[in-house]
């Protein structure tokens, strides 16, 4: 239903098969387009779907609470120029209506950025309206808005022999370094160190989407972790090939680690 750039939909056949089968909690980190953690749904009891841009928690907050409100809203919306630039400088603060902005913002800016409007043959609202009404997030998944660093303060692990803690599962898909994007704010190299930091002192198994990139490369030495290859991805101006790193060795590894 989001546009974003980096959206996993069709990495999903590759990258899951590579995720541990006995997972009971799932926690994305990075929430986005919901595509990977949406597609846990069914397959664990527990889905915590985080995202630091308050856009992205509304959005699905919003569909997950006031669906009918929402899609009323979407239904007189007008998918013009003019309302793409009107919004590009105007917050909404209504929920309903800050989530219908973003959504005109993403899905209808030129791959997925807030910056021109994207002019197409396809009937793009009537797609978004069918993909709402058919969402259905059920009591399997919670949202939470919060830094990457404070994730593990606000969950509370509800298991006295921390079972569910040993049967947990990270999935981090950051901003990738080295690349333009369209977030609220950037990813850096500190962010980067923090992030590894925190994943392989958690204890608990997890697996970060990044490019081949030497900084991402040198912490995945230091900290031991496996890298395994997803295949490259291109676009008009360059070709990155995108790996998967976990703290666990995975059943189609394809790369060595250096």
């Amino acid at each position: 239903m989001l546009r974003r750039l980096g959206n996993k939909s069709r990495l999903l056949p590759v990258l899951l098969p590579l995720f541990p089968e006995n997972i009971t909690t799932f926690v994305d980190m990075f929430l986005g387009s919901g595509a990977v953690a949406f597609a846990m749904v069914d397959r664990v009891k527990y889905v915590i779907a985080n995202d630091n841009d308050d856009d992205v928690y509304n959005l699905f907050f919003v569909v997950k609470e006031r669906k009918e409100e929402l899609l009323d809203a979407l239904t007189t919306m007008p998918v013009h120029e003019s309302l793409f630039k009107h919004w590009k400088e105007t917050e909404e603060q209504d929920p309903v209506w800050k989530a219908v902005r973003f959504l005109m913002l993403s899905n209808f800016g030129y791959m997925g950025k807030s910056e021109v409007f994207k002019f197409g043959s396809s009937n793009s609202k009537t797609y978004l309206l069918n993909e709402i009404q058919t969402t259905y997030f059920g009591n399997t998944i919670k949202f939470m808005n919060a830094d990457f660093r404070d994730i593990f303060d606000k969950i509370y692990w509800i298991d006295e022999h921390r079972k569910a803690y040993t049967e947990a599962f990270i999935y981090a898909d950051p901003p990738f370094l080295g690349t333009t994007h369209n977030y609220k704010t950037g990813f850096t190299e500190s962010d980067t160190r923090d992030l590894f930091t925190i994943l392989t002192s958690s204890g608990i198994r997890f697996a970060l989407s990044e490019f081949r990139h030497p900084l991402v490369m040198a912490l995945a030495e230091e900290h031991g972790l496996h890298v395994t290859s997803l295949g490259e991805r291109r676009n008009m101006k360059n070709r990155r090939e995108e790996i998967l790193i976990t703290n666990f060795s995975t059943e189609r590894q394809q790369v060595t680690m250096f």
